[in-house]
């Protein structure tokens, strides 16, 4: 044998052996190649129904693979051929995987074609499923073809953006042969915009021939935007004819919204035919929303014979309240008296929304019927609501009785919100004015029990002209139980008047019942205040609005604060309309400054504008003030030869403190009028020559005055105990000269007692007197009180004294 011969026999035997010493046959070691779906998934775009139903058959043997999972589950929510979709739910009803009960449960009760509902019945029991909820965005398609033959073959594209987009364009082109096929997207197409833009579409093009296939819309369509798309093509109809199929689509509908669709879908059918409908709607509909909407879409009877009848089956028989207030909403446009005298008698009616209804309604009608029954509920009604109505409509009558019904309710009511409206409705009526004399005049009654009824009247109805009484009850009156009960009343007010109220009797009442009264209307106040302030800050910028208009300017500075917040930060014009509003009531530097900056920072024009105006308005104001108290005008008023002239003009220098004043004063001091040379004597002891006064005492020639200067003398130096001791005496003379010698020698203790007697003394002249020691004090009480008196004195002259004195205390001739 040649050696060729032996090498390939020796290389034949190694192989052989080396195969027969491996394990198992030798092509279970070489790959084999497993072909994936993604050929069957490709195949599902396919324009030709067939070729993708038979990639669904090919797809059974892949069905644990994602892609073809994923695949068969968008074919089976979005593929136009019904055989498919059925196809493709038999192959996912065997297979397991993320997304797929899900799919099919969705295509259960919201694909298309009531046979495949039907198959996948299994999958819709317990679920939820509500169709219009479903994901129903398209994406953007590629650009289509524009012949309308290669259009055609699109419309039974795989994916619905694709159909959409070639619906639309052949559309635009009227082709002849969309029709049929448009006629089977509106009501097979398993994308639920497709069916609905088919329904429009065909609207559109071929008029009334569209009303069949919207009946079956809007009969068969499991989504409810399909459904309101074919109330929109019968509203555009106006079709008597389909008034039955709209009737029995509100009585099948499970959703509200499509019921009240459907009402204002026959709304706009021809009148007599709707109006039948309405009547039948709002006598037998299960949905009780339905029959209020149909009774407020019928409105007044107005000569309908039938509705009429209606409304008189439903306020008598009717078993449902809010139908019944919805009839009484529907005829509240008759102000007959036959109509009033029916609703007066229905004000005891079962039903509380009814009787709140009621009692609305009888605002407009004459007095004789609406206000018996309006006092009575707001008396004896249980419902807040209904009494909070109550007082609201009575707010509008005038009479007696009425305002006697508001008074008791703003004093005894249970409820804060009713108590504060009748407040409101009783500070309305004519006979207000007429019982506010004469409980101001009981208030300074002998008998403690009447002045404490009358003081706690007054107090409960929050009548801001009042308040000037009650503070004076609450600091002067004798009887501790009168005290008491206004600090706690004063709890549930909110007023300037009523801020130092409640600090000066803090500091000047010495009875510890008082005391403790006084601290928890301060700790309510207070709460009351932080409460809404925080409001402020917060929630809409209607709640902001109402809730700044209700502040008022206070000596806590967290209420400048937050209102300059709003001023300059908050996002509505309106808000910072309202903080401008409340600051300027402020009126002092400090407010003409912020709004100056924020008119000038105020980008929206009308709010602007508001803002200055109350800048310029304050600045008016300020400059009248300062030329009432300028040096030069007073020095040739001292030298004039009226005498009231210059007797005004001797005590205004002794508050303006300039010297160049003391040289004119002097020759004052020995002027032949005494009133004259006494003012002299104490204006110049206001400027730090404290011998002056024990000088003139013993020069003066007339013995009252001299007395007077004896007294001033010795309360000038006399200790605070002593000096606060006069300052609250039953004696006037006494009371005159504490306040001098308080302007004379400043003593913080006085203070409280000085804006005691600014506010509440019965003597005109005494009271500016103290306002204008307050001047030379610093404390903020000081300056409060002034302020406070300057806007509610009795005297509308010492009123533009006291505002001359509140620009000097801060500054205004600086």
């Amino acid at each position: 044998m040649s050696t060729v011969c032996m090498a390939k026999t020796m290389r034949k035997r190694i192989l052989i052996a080396f195969l027969l010493a491996t394990p198992g046959p030798a092509f279970a070691q070489v790959p084999r190649f497993e072909p994936g779906p993604e050929a069957e998934v490709a195949a599902l775009s396919a324009l030709d129904p067939a070729t993708r139903l038979a990639a669904v058959g090919r797809l059974a043997r892949f069905k644990t693979h994602d892609g073809a999972r994923q695949a068969l589950t968008q074919a089976l929510i979005e593929d136009p051929d019904v055989r498919l979709r059925q196809a493709a739910a038999t192959l996912l009803s065997r297979a397991a995987g993320k997304g797929v009960r899900q799919a099919l449960t969705v295509a259960s009760t919201c694909d298309p074609d009531p046979a495949t509902r039907k198959g996948l019945a299994a999958f819709s029991r317990g679920a939820r499923v509500r169709c219009h909820e479903q994901a129903g965005a398209l994406p953007a398609g590629a650009a289509l073809p524009r012949s309308e033959a290669r259009l055609l073959t699109y419309l039974s594209h795989p994916h619905g953006h694709v159909r959409l987009k070639a619906l639309r364009q052949l559309a635009r082109l009227r082709s002849a042969a969309l029709r049929r096929r448009a006629w089977d997207m509106a009501s097979r197409d398993p994308f639920w915009s497709v069916r609905a833009d088919a329904l429009r579409i065909l609207a559109t093009s071929y008029g009334r021939k569209t009303l069949e296939v919207a009946q079956y819309a809007l009969s068969q369509d499991p989504d409810e935007r399909v459904r309101g798309a074919a109330l929109e093509v019968l509203a555009y109809f106006k079709d008597p004819a389909t008034t039955p199929w709209i009737l029995r689509s509100m009585r099948t509908e499970p959703e509200v919204r499509m019921q009240l669709a459907g009402l204002r879908t026959l709304t706009q059918l021809p009148a007599a035919t709707s109006e039948a409908s309405l009547v039948e709607l709002a006598q037998a509909h299960k949905n009780e929303a339905l029959r209020i909407a149909a009774l407020a879409t019928l409105g007044a009877p107005a000569g309908r014979p039938a509705v009429q009848a209606l409304y008189e089956r439903l306020l008598t028989a009717d078993r449902s309240g809010r139908v019944r207030a919805a009839v009484l909403k529907a005829l509240s446009t008759s102000r007959t008296r036959a109509a009033c005298v029916a609703r007066a008698q229905r004000v005891t009616d079962e039903d509380p929304e009814v009787r709140r209804v009621v009692v609305e309604q009888l605002g407009g009608c004459d007095a004789a019927t609406a206000v018996p029954a309006l006092v009575t509920v707001l008396a004896t009604e249980r419902a807040t609501a209904v009494r909070l109505a109550a007082a609201r409509v009575l707010g509008a009558y005038g009479e007696p009785r009425v305002f006697e019904a508001l008074r008791r309710a703003a004093t005894t009511d249970s409820d804060e919100g009713v108590r504060r409206q009748a407040a409101v409705g009783a500070a309305r009526s004519p006979s207000q004015e007429a019982w506010i004399s004469a409980q101001l005049a009981a208030t300074v009654d002998a008998s403690p029990a009447v002045r404490l009824k009358a003081g706690v009247a007054l107090c409960a109805l929050q009548v801001p002209n009042a308040y000037r009484a009650l503070v004076r009850l609450l600091w002067v009156d004798k009887h501790t139980p009168i005290r008491a009960a206004m600090a706690r009343c004063f709890g549930d007010v909110d007023h300037p008047l009523v801020d130092i109220g409640l600090s000066v009797a803090h500091a000047t009442d010495g009875d510890a019942s008082v005391l403790r009264a006084v601290e928890g209307a301060q700790r309510q106040r207070l709460a009351r205040l932080e409460a809404n302030l925080a409001r402020a800050k917060s929630g809409t910028p209607s709640q902001r609005v109402e809730t700044v208009q209700r502040l008022h300017p206070s000596p806590n500075p967290k209420v400048r604060q937050v209102l300059e917040h709003l001023l300059f930060k908050d996002a509505d014009a309106r808000v910072r309309a309202a903080a401008a509003a409340v600051l300027a009531r402020f009126a002092d530097q400090r407010a003409l400054q912020q709004l100056a900056l924020a008119g000038q920072a105020e980008q929206d024009a009308t709010t602007r504008q508001a803002i200055l105006g109350r800048h310029a308005e304050l600045t008016q104001r300020w400059s009248s003030a300062r030329s009432a108290l300028e040096l030069n005008a007073l020095l040739l008023q001292l030298r004039s030869t009226d005498a009231a002239a210059r007797l005004q003009a001797a005590v205004s220098l002794g508050t303006l403190k300039d010297r160049r004043a003391w040289g004119p004063l002097q020759q004052a001091t020995k002027a032949a009028e005494r009133e004259l040379r006494y003012a002299a004597v104490v204006a110049l002891a206001t400027f730090g020559d404290l011998a002056v006064v024990a000088r003139a005492a013993k020069g003066e020639a007339d013995a009252t005055t001299r007395s007077q200067l004896i007294q001033l003398n010795y309360l000038r130096g006399a200790s605070p105990e002593k000096l606060v001791a006069a300052l609250g005496s039953d004696k006037v003379e006494e009371v005159r000269r504490a306040v001098e010698a308080a302007a004379i020698r400043p003593t913080e203790r006085a203070v409280p007692w000085l804006a005691r007697l600014a506010l509440s003394h019965l003597d005109k002249e005494i009271r500016e007197a103290a306002a204008r020691a307050l001047v030379h004090y610093e404390a903020a009480l000081a300056h409060w009180a002034v302020r406070t008196a300057s806007d509610h004195d009795a005297s509308k002259g010492l009123r533009q004294s006291l505002w001359s004195l509140s620009v000097l205390a801060e500054g205004g001739n600086s």
